[in-house]
């Protein structure tokens, strides 16, 4: 289900919408997912959780 969801979002993306916003906001959502991914790993490692 999340799968068709996901791909119907994707199949009513206008690509030329999102060229004009620019680069910022795929640096920031890549900048947000490594944080996110960094802090996780610290917090299983403080925790032995790894």
């Amino acid at each position: 289900m999340i799968t068709v969801a996901l791909t119907a979002i994707g199949l009513s993306a206008q690509f030329s919408a999102m060229r004009h916003t620019g680069l910022r906001p795929l640096l920031l959502g890549g900048l947000l997912w490594v944080t996110v991914a960094v802090s996780s790993l610290a917090l299983q490692a403080l925790f032995d959780q790894l």
